[in-house]
């Protein structure tokens, strides 16, 4: 009997990474448990992704500062996905979670593949302005998102915000998400799977102020193209949720992309649980953006922390200790 290897090992990845969160939550205990001095907990969770994404060590990098802010709280990273750390706020499994403004907007509704509101979210802070990079090959003949019918193609693990949002996407351009064929798959799955063409599109949802480590291997090894997105789907993103921005991908982000591409962009923002204390979230913010130079050293994507900048296009409402904090600032 033949085994699909590469399938396999995504769907290994898969549980493991569903067992991974479990463990991670299970240990941490969350807020809710003992406080150390200074009004916060002996333990917080932060939601990010799986280690190799972006946002892994982006979630490394606030552990680090937090710890050294406070030295009684120690911080676990939760391995879960856009739409996962939402549902995992909604559940007190984790304190914080990073996510999409346009992501949190869907879920605080209640549209889209969340079927029903979520009421215990609320926004801490903006990290980075993320843009959908959507890769083809040039001899492809696909030119635009109409052509993928009938094509595979990878948006990363169930649950992934990318995933989420190009579902909503792809009926603007005449499709059903029954149309394409999903592949799911980690970056360095992605990037394997498109190199062999086992895949014919993928797409992420990233920073573009460096190039993403998934979308750069691929390009060191194969031709590629990026998609943009209409001005016109753009007007009907826009109208269906307003954390839905228009992003231009610079030339020369990767190799042998001479031209810039205009696509949809989002703030990559961090969530945190309406029921947490107002201390406890104006400490964390404030933290962070006490530290947003060490941060950007750390992670390139959050110099777009500030005080001015983190309060906007977070697609849900600031929770109270953010929005003293901003007020504070007088950036709010």
């Amino acid at each position: 009997m033949k085994v699909n290897c590469r399938l396999l090992k995504s769907i290994i990845a898969a549980v493991v990474m569903v067992f991974m969160a479990g463990v991670v939550v299970g240990c941490a205990g969350g807020a809710g448990g003992k406080q150390s001095k200074g009004g916060m907990p002996q333990r917080l969770t932060i939601g990010a992704s799986e280690p190799g994404s972006s946002w892994y060590p982006m979630a490394a990098a606030m552990k680090e500062v937090l710890e050294k802010e406070f030295p009684g709280t120690k911080v676990d990273i939760f391995y879960g996905g856009g739409d996962i750390n939402l549902k995992a706020l909604e559940e007190k499994k984790i304190d914080f979670g990073i996510t999409f403004g346009v992501t949190a907007a869907d879920a605080k509704a209640g549209k889209g593949r969340f079927e029903k509101p979520l009421q215990n979210i609320s926004s801490a802070m903006g990290l980075y302005l993320a843009a959908l990079q959507m890769v083809v090959r040039p001899d492809s003949g696909i030119n635009s998102i109409s052509d993928l019918k009938g094509k595979k193609i990878s948006t990363g693990m169930p649950g992934y915000a990318t995933t989420g949002i190009f579902e909503q996407i792809l009926p603007l351009y005449g499709l059903k998400k029954e149309d394409v064929k999903w592949v799911s798959g980690t970056a360095s799955d992605i990037a394997g799977m498109f190199k062999d063409r086992t895949i014919d599109f993928c797409a992420v949802h990233s920073t573009i102020r460096v190039p993403f480590p998934m979308i750069q291997d691929i390009a060191s090894q194969t031709p590629i193209t990026l998609l943009g997105i209409d001005d016109q789907i753009m007007e009907q993103l826009r109208e269906m949720n307003p954390g839905h921005q228009k992003v231009v991908i610079p030339a020369n982000l990767y190799r042998g992309l001479s031209k810039e591409v205009t696509t949809e962009g989002t703030v990559g923002m961090l969530a945190t649980r309406a029921d947490l204390s107002e201390e406890v979230v104006y400490n964390v913010v404030s933290a962070l953006i006490k530290n947003a130079d060490y941060l950007a050293k750390a992670v390139a994507d959050l110099s777009y922390i500030s005080a001015d900048k983190s309060s906007k296009g977070l697609g849900i409402s600031l929770h109270p200790g953010a929005e003293k904090y901003y007020k504070e600032k007088g950036t709010l």
